[in-house]
């Protein structure tokens, strides 16, 4: 919680609050994209727990094309507390989204549902 309220007072931190879509209309997440150091850190507020076969994967989006922002290890869904995830580094990016895949993920283009997205 200490080390969110660090991040998201950094001024060159920008926040996309993501909000449910049509798979899951409950689902929160926040993403915390450092513009200085690329550094993109990935808060899970509120997000159903897979079935073990899948995974969610974070993606960036940049001029209407998905960019792989890693997985969520589905271990973070057993303490149930909002943890602060390290992803992949965004040079650029105009928004976020959270799909549903199967495990290991997709490379190029998100295949599953998507559960969450929010802008910068």
């Amino acid at each position: 919680e200490d080390q969110i309220e660090m991040i998201s007072q950094n001024p060159n931190v920008k926040m996309a609050a993501m909000k449910g879509m049509q798979a899951s209309p409950a689902s929160v997440a926040t993403v915390y994209w450092d513009t200085t150091s690329k550094d993109v850190y990935l808060v899970v507020n509120n997000l159903p727990k897979p079935a073990s076969d899948k995974q969610y994967q974070l993606w960036a989006l940049l001029n209407g094309q998905p960019i792989d922002m890693g997985m969520v290890d589905n271990d973070v869904f057993i303490g149930q507390k909002k943890l602060l995830l390290r992803m992949k580094n965004a040079s650029g990016a105009q928004a976020f989204a959270i799909t549903l895949e199967k495990r290991g993920g997709e490379i190029s283009a998100p295949k599953g549902p998507m559960y969450t997205m929010g802008n910068l």
